[in-house]
């Protein structure tokens, strides 16, 4: 619950958690889907703590673990749908799929996500992988 709580600095650490909704962005992602063709895309989405106790008590950095289930939801699911989903008619409804998946892992720690998008996205590129024998 929000609010003042006093706490005796002289036997504990204190961990400010703010409440405010703030976003986070992940990296670029360059995935192969399961149709073998490549997408690269990166995402942002809306977090807020709802239950500031069990963000401070369930992991150890509430955002950046955030930011991982992110990167690892987005990760498994994309690659695994349909490439009819990834086109622009069907993208709306991948990412309100995406946000309740992220959101449904995120709230056994306290958080709260929204509003999943993606920031970039370029289907159908062509990897190119340089490998040396040594």
């Amino acid at each position: 619950e929000p609010g003042t709580y006093f706490v005796f600095p002289w036997f504990m650490s204190i961990h400010e958690v703010s409440v405010v909704p703030g976003m986070i962005t992940t990296a670029r992602l360059d995935l192969t889907l399961t149709s073998g063709k490549a997408v690269s895309l990166t995402a942002s989405c809306w977090i807020k703590v709802v239950d500031p106790y069990l963000a401070v008590t369930s992991v150890e950095d509430f955002e950046h673990t955030t930011l991982e289930l992110l990167h690892a939801v987005i990760a498994d699911r994309v690659s695994r749908v349909k490439h009819e989903r990834l086109e622009p008619e069907g993208r709306a409804a991948l990412l309100r799929d995406l946000t309740g998946w992220v959101a449904t892992e995120a709230a056994e720690y306290g958080v709260a996500v929204t509003k999943v998008r993606f920031s970039s996205f370029v289907d159908d590129i062509r990897v190119f992988r340089l490998i040396q024998d040594h």
